[in-house]
């Protein structure tokens, strides 16, 4: 009996039940993550009559995406530590579905490049939050495996958007709805891209915050009820942290700086961001942008 650091607890109650849950409702959110990043190029060959884009147009409708997202991404991360990545994964992809499903009504083409900016806003979101919110809740031991399958969503992704495209493209659908508008296949598929986000949003609304974000901002009691949770769900409904040895979590050696909270986002931003220019980060993160680039 005693108190456990986070990572000690999640070896004790093992990779059960619930973190089953939670990997298909990773894998849902980042098959809806790259429908939204790679499914566009399939969609705007279909719009092209509709929206008459030239080359001109599509290279503006690419440089805005990704833009937005370059812009955001940062943000997000940030964000996923202020007010958690569960709350920012749900916040960020309702806005990101509704963007989307905005822009495939739009009746013309700037009006749609417009939405799909805001899903380039948006989309980073739960890009930055998931893998954290997943690896948070794996033992040290699972966590390379388990990111590893979790990746595997994006070829389920490309492979979900060409077969929904090989049926619902030729389909000759044109169901007019006001003088020229009318729904046609290609917003359609776009709806279809929809699919895995709600289905993810409506398991992360059942789904617990990360028991290390709680511990990060110093609420030790919300953490020890999520680990008991997963505990119950894992190992059965009697079966208790307390009756595996777990009376109390550690506090991180790291938490949340409570004199943060008074300053400026710009100057929190900064603080958080400042250490991977600086020894021992700056050779990782260098090594991983080599990598990346490579």
């Amino acid at each position: 009996m005693g108190e456990y650091n986070i990572d000690d607890a999640l070896k004790v109650i093992g990779f059960g039940r619930m973190h089953f849950i939670i990997f298909i409702c990773c894998v849902t959110q980042q098959m809806f993550i790259s429908n939204e990043q790679f499914g566009i190029s399939l969609v705007i060959v279909a719009a092209s009559c509709d929206y008459y884009v030239s080359e001109h147009r599509m290279s503006w409708l690419m440089f805005s995406t990704f833009a937005a997202q370059v812009s955001t991404s940062h943000f997000m991360g940030y964000q996923a530590d202020k007010i958690g990545r569960r709350k920012l994964l749900l916040i960020a992809s309702v806005l990101c579905i509704f963007s989307s499903f905005m822009s495939s009504l739009m009746p013309d083409f700037w009006s749609f490049l417009a939405f799909r900016f805001l899903v380039g806003v948006f989309v980073p979101g739960p890009g930055m939050a998931l893998l954290t919110y997943l690896s948070e809740f794996t033992k040290v031991e699972l966590r390379p495996k388990v990111i590893n399958f979790l990746y595997y969503a994006i070829g389920f992704s490309l492979i979900y958007m060409a077969a929904v495209a090989m049926y619902v493209l030729p389909l000759d659908l044109r169901l007019r709805v006001h003088k020229d508008y009318a729904i046609t296949s290609w917003r359609i598929l776009m709806w279809a891209q929809l699919v895995p986000g709600i289905i993810s949003c409506f398991m992360l609304w059942g789904m617990p915050e990360s028991p290390k974000y709680y511990l990060s901002v110093g609420k030790s009691n919300e953490a020890y009820a999520v680990l008991e949770r997963c505990c119950r769900y894992n190992k059965g409904k009697d079966v208790t942290l307390k009756s595996l040895g777990i009376d109390s979590l550690k506090k991180p050696e790291s938490q949340v700086d409570p004199s943060l909270a008074q300053k400026r986002a710009c100057t929190r931003i900064w603080y958080e961001t400042k250490p991977i220019f600086q020894r021992p980060l700056l050779t990782k993160m260098l090594l991983i942008m080599f990598r990346g680039l490579a």
